[in-house]
């Protein structure tokens, strides 16, 4: 599992790594023609858990971020690439005011 380069970015993300030619540009799609082919699953391989947490890191702009406790861990592929990773983690319980 790895990125391609990014078609867009948010806040403080670097774009020497921009190519707007792959996946939906480059194949004619629309925006909406996109999202509607975007499929998301939960994975359950721990390799490929490994593999999002290390994509996690290598991309997320606060830099080696990780899930504590128990997590689900999604990835958002359109046409077999990856272009989003989703996390969810349980609460913590107890957490002292900030």
């Amino acid at each position: 599992m790895a990125f391609p380069p990014a078609l867009w970015y948010a806040r403080g993300m670097h774009t020497k790594h921009a190519d707007k030619s792959r996946l939906g540009a480059a194949q004619g799609l629309t925006a909406f023609e996109m999202v509607r082919e975007v499929e998301v699953r939960l994975i359950e391989d721990p390799a490929e858990m490994k593999q999002w947490d290390n994509l996690l890191a290598q991309h997320h702009y606060l830099g080696r971020s990780r899930l504590v406790g128990e997590a689900l861990r999604y990835v958002a592929e359109l046409r077999g690439h990856p272009v989003a990773l989703i996390g969810f983690s349980s609460a913590a319980l107890k957490v002292t005011a900030r």
